[in-house]
């Protein structure tokens, strides 16, 4: 979520300043939209019975189910991963092969021999400064900035001028058929999703204000990234279907990138941290949902939830109470259905302390709770539902 709003934001800035990032917005459609189908299947899990129960109490079956809508309309994702983000990108955001285009199209040889000195200038260049990145792993570059997140710039610099050298190989080697290799397409378009994507995570951190409560979402989602550009590289290199420099790739690059690779997952502990951030009430919690409707009607499966999470977390110091005093053996552990009333009857807890555990469980036992219907409920539905669709199809 902190990542996708990030490039929500990001992307959004520009097309509101005017710009018409054609690329960028590829990027956007297709990274979001795939990204929320992973967090729709993760919330599913995490709902498990109520998610998979239809009723008024479903809070993601609807969203489960459109799901495929935003995967498929405004082009479905297959071809922009494949076709759009690299395929287009390439030509139109490359310094110098749109200019070698044109100026073949026009048959204006000293401008395709500018256009393509200036290309072979920069592939050498390019050559010597991803090998430098990759043997120093980016330790040398300047970062814009200084702290916990200055290193993700330098790996930033160094994943862009491997997918730059990489891209001007391809392009030399396979010239227009690039576009018919689409597997390895599609892993450019990888590199340089998660090069956007990366980018804008940290234009956002930066411009909070450096809030240092979002690092562990800030170094979870660039690790991620990473991770996921490491996973592309090293794709682009097992299949690089070249004589004589595809066999190089294999054999000597593909290894050296696995003993020296820019990124992996996020560790378990990053992980807690992220995790613990979202299991009580804050500025990071409010800062992930601001600009979702979160109802105050606990009719509403959200508003539901939220005021379970509410009331847990205020009855979460009372239980540890009570915890504390079976440990030190004022209170039975053998009599957990009795627990509550013996503290309070043993002076441990006040009685408005009481009710508000006794609130919060019921809330949270609500909250779990699944939409269940009686045969002749679910007939008469059935028989709605039926009577709607003919309806719609005489109109």
């Amino acid at each position: 979520v902190y990542l996708l709003d990030a490039a929500r934001l990001y992307t959004c800035g520009a097309v509101d300043k005017g710009e018409q990032p054609a690329v960028v917005s590829a990027i956007a459609k297709y990274s979001t939209t795939e990204l929320a189908r992973k967090m729709i299947n993760d919330g599913m899990d995490i709902l498990g019975g109520s998610g998979i129960c239809r009723g008024p109490r479903n809070l993601l079956a609807n969203i489960y189910t459109a799901t495929p809508i935003s995967i498929t309309v405004e082009g479905a994702n297959i071809l922009t991963r494949t076709l759009m983000i690299f395929g287009q990108g390439v030509i139109r955001c490359h310094p110098y092969v749109y200019d070698e285009i044109q100026a073949l199209e026009q048959k204006d040889i000293a401008k395709f021999d500018r256009a393509f000195w200036k290309h072979i200038s920069s592939l050498i260049g390019n050559s010597f400064r991803a090998t430098f990145l990759s043997l120093t792993r980016g330790v040398l570059v300047r970062s814009p900035v200084s702290g916990p997140t200055a290193r993700y710039y330098q790996k930033l610099a160094w994943a862009s001028a491997t997918f730059a050298l990489l891209t001007d190989l391809a392009l030399i080697c396979f010239g227009g058929n690039l576009k018919r290799k689409e597997k390895l397409t599609g892993r450019f378009a990888d590199i340089l999703t998660w090069l956007y994507l990366g980018t804008a995570t940290l234009r956002r951190f930066e411009a909070e204000g450096r809030q240092a409560d979002d690092l562990p979402m800030v170094h979870w989602s660039i690790q991620y990234a990473f991770a996921q550009m490491q996973q592309a590289f090293e794709g682009i290199f097992m299949n690089l279907d070249i004589p004589i420099l595809g066999l190089l790739s294999r054999k000597l690059v593909l290894p050296w990138w696995r003993l020296n690779p820019i990124g992996s997952m996020p560790s378990d502990v990053i992980g807690a941290q992220v995790a613990q951030s979202l299991q009580k009430p804050g500025a990071v919690r409010d800062r992930l949902t601001t600009g979702i409707y979160l109802p105050t009607d606990t009719q509403e499966a959200i508003g539901r939830l939220e005021h379970a999470f509410a009331l847990a977390h205020q009855a979460e110091p009372i239980l540890k109470k009570i915890k504390t005093a079976i440990r030190a053996g004022k209170l039975p552990a053998e009599k957990p259905e009795q627990l509550l009333d013996l503290a309070y009857e043993s002076g441990l807890i006040s009685e408005a302390e009481t009710t508000l555990v006794c609130e919060a469980q019921f809330a949270c036992n609500d909250a779990i709770q699944v939409d269940a219907f009686t045969l002749e409920e679910y007939y008469q539905s059935t028989t709605q539902a039926t009577d709607s669709a003919k309806n719609l199809a005489r109109a």
